[in-house]
């Protein structure tokens, strides 16, 4: 398995000096992705993705072997990694995951 991730339409994310990250696969990555953004307090951004796979450059319509994923950028000092777990697990579609 290759571990890498890919932005959707090679957008690009700033990750500021304090900021931590997650990379969390949840079903769906735009409802994940409007989510975090939306109702999670200390979310920075949240920005779609693949994970896993073999292809240098998976697309919406061809992602075989790659899992729909969200990087999560947020600040430490208003959220937790923690919180960020419990809030996926609570909106993930898990069988969409796999």
């Amino acid at each position: 398995m290759v571990y890498s991730y890919n932005f959707i339409n090679n957008s690009t994310a700033y990750i500021p000096p304090n900021a931590k990250t997650a990379i969390l696969a949840g079903g769906c990555f735009w409802c994940v992705e409007e989510a975090f953004e939306r109702y999670v307090p200390g979310v920075i951004e949240a920005v779609s993705g693949y994970s896993g796979g073999t292809s240098l450059e998976p697309s919406y319509y061809d992602h075989a072997g790659h899992v729909e994923v969200v990087l999560v950028i947020y600040d430490p000092a208003l959220t937790s990694y923690e919180t960020i777990l419990q809030y996926v697990g609570r909106t993930s579609e898990a069988n969409e995951a796999v």
